[in-house]
């Protein structure tokens, strides 16, 4: 079977931090804004996924996609960033060790544009 190449762009690996968690504030007025810090769970192109568990539930009442999210910092083992980030998707995780509790797909292109390209 002959398969093409369709892709127009080309394609690189890049690295990422292995972030750990985020920690940022959320909260109408100054006095009630709450810290979260959530871990981080997983990586797609344009940003991460992060677990929002039972004890933080109040945050998908006050997120909806496509708000923003200021000062957010993003802490791997060797680095933090602090970044904004947008809201793209809240998801109620099905299966494995996160069952029941949701995720939050943030998109940050401050995140993506600090990685570099690995060279091949």
């Amino acid at each position: 079977m002959d398969i093409e190449e369709d892709r127009r762009e080309e394609r690189f690996a890049y690295r990422i931090p292995e972030f750990v968690y985020v920690e940022f504030k959320l909260g109408k007025k100054p006095k009630q804004r709450k810290v979260y810090d959530l871990k981080v769970m997983d990586y797609s192109r344009n940003g991460l996924g992060m677990v929002v568990t039972q004890k933080d539930f109040d945050l998908l009442q006050m997120v909806d996609k496509g708000d923003k999210l200021e000062d957010m910092t993003f802490c791997a083992t060797w680095t933090m960033i602090k970044v904004d980030g947008t809201v793209r998707h809240k998801s109620k995780i099905e299966d494995g060790k996160y069952k029941g509790c949701f995720m939050l797909g943030i998109e940050s292109p401050d995140i993506m544009g600090s990685c570099k390209p690995i060279n091949p």
